[in-house]
């Protein structure tokens, strides 16, 4: 019983120094592009040409926008994988990854489709950038707020760079050029409820298979929030339900995941009353790394999604 136990303690003791010793922090291993693009929250920036990172630039970019310190280290990569950077806070830990290729043309091609007001330019810089940027988390589950906001202070640093066109928001379907954020930053604070909202979120209008109209977002899974959905009736403005969502979406930006099944909420700022629902990742062919809600007008008989 003796040897048993004294074997067992030199395990643990082995363990504890094994773990100890585990490099902790280390980029992902990655094969490929495809490895990096396949984390679904991330922004990626199109450049004219294959940007060069000065981490002591970058750096000094990021104290004198934020007033805060940015590390940016360089990482090991097995030959042929592209070049990675460790960003951190202190608190959080990005990757920026640098890859000598544009967007698929499948993907600027959706873009084009699914991305709010989109000009001449845009969809040149759609057609014409030659290589992209990608800021993403080592692990896609860790989201909440704060992580999402140090994402865009490290995203409007790199849009400092004139070779940066706009850059893709990813879970938000959407391209936002350099000159939208100029816009939004010169009314907002970029860090701002609204900012985020307007930069980094989407809202898109949809019919189902039977005709109904439908509102929802996408995006704010960037922010630790279940993304929104909104059905319109026969005679509602979608314009107006527009306005609901959005509203209702920078609420949310504001206050964190304060809205609940269960809940009822005045959402128009008219005293109309909005009951909140879950609904299930999958329901209508969309999901949300946080979840999604229903917002449905108060007293409306209850749905298979509640």
């Amino acid at each position: 019983m003796g040897y048993f136990l004294a074997g067992l303690l030199i395990l643990v003791i082995l363990w504890y120094v094994i773990s100890a010793l585990r490099p902790r922090g280390e980029a992902p291993h990655m094969e490929s592009a495809d490895d990096v693009t396949a984390c679904p929250v991330r922004l990626t920036l199109l450049a004219v040409n294959p940007l060069e990172i000065d981490p002591e630039r970058l750096m000094a970019d990021y104290q004198m926008l934020w007033d805060e310190t940015l590390t940016c280290a360089p990482q090991k990569a097995p030959p042929g994988a592209p070049p990675t950077y460790r960003l951190s806070n202190g608190e959080y830990v990005l990757w920026l990854t640098l890859l000598d290729e544009p967007l698929p043309p499948g993907d600027s091609a959706m873009l084009d489709a699914t991305s709010p007001r989109l000009t001449a330019a845009d969809r040149d810089a759609l057609a014409s950038h030659t290589a992209t940027v990608v800021l993403h988390y080592p692990q896609s589950h860790a989201i909440c707020p704060t992580r999402g906001r140090f994402m865009v202070m490290a995203l409007h640093t790199l849009l400092r760079d004139a070779a940066v066109l706009g850059y893709v928001p990813t879970s938000a379907l959407r391209y936002v050029s350099h000159a939208a954020v100029d816009r939004v930053c010169a009314e907002h604070d970029p860090l701002s409820p609204t900012a985020l909202f307007l930069l980094n979120v989407n809202t898109m209008r949809e019919q189902t298979a039977d005709g109904r109209r439908w509102l929802h977002t996408h995006g704010l899974e960037q922010f630790g929030l279940p993304e929104l959905h909104l059905f319109l009736d026969d005679g509602d403005d979608a314009d107006d339900a527009e306005i609901i969502l959005a509203n209702t979406a920078i609420y949310c930006l504001t206050n964190g995941p304060v809205l609940q099944p269960g809940q009822i909420a005045e959402l128009d700022g008219n005293g109309a009353l909005f009951d909140i629902r879950r609904l299930p990742n999958g329901a209508m062919g969309h999901d949300g790394l946080c979840g999604m809600l229903l917002l449905v007008k108060h007293g409306t008989a209850a749905s298979e999604w509640v």
